[in-house]
């Protein structure tokens, strides 16, 4: 009995661990958090979206190369976001990264297959050197 008692805790112990890292996805969809090294090397490929969810007063000072602009905070967020084609991969960013985590969250639920959100955001990257527009 204790054999079995242990079995399931151990296997509910790595369900639970299997699950909790930073690459999530529900069937075929992922949800991951990246570093800027990693995102740099995508900048220049093709079939991907590069999205900056932060507002126009912080876009003013800078953005990523080849970036589009959907205000995470703005009224027509969840409508201008479901203009972008669901089946690309797509690379968001805001000033930190907290406002990309909850669009990167919003963009999985109503159906994006792979969101990759910019640890540190727009700040982390400019602070590395890395490009900017």
């Amino acid at each position: 009995m204790k054999n079995v008692l242990f079995l399931v805790i151990a296997l509910f112990g790595f369900s639970s661990y299997s699950c909790s890292g930073d690459e999530q996805g529900g069937g075929d969809r992922v949800a991951k958090d990246i570093k800027a090294e990693e995102m740099v090397k995508v900048l220049n490929k093709e079939g991907i979206i590069i999205l900056d969810v932060r507002t126009p007063g912080e876009t003013s000072r800078g953005m990523i190369p080849g970036a589009v602009e959907i205000d995470f905070r703005g009224a027509n967020f969840e409508k201008e976001v479901e203009k972008l084609d669901k089946s690309k991969p797509v690379y968001i960013y805001c000033a930190s990264g907290g406002r990309s985590k909850s669009a990167q969250e919003k963009m999985s639920s109503l159906g994006f297959k792979e969101t990759y959100n910019l640890l540190g955001g727009f700040n982390n990257w400019s602070a590395q050197g890395l490009p900017t527009k």
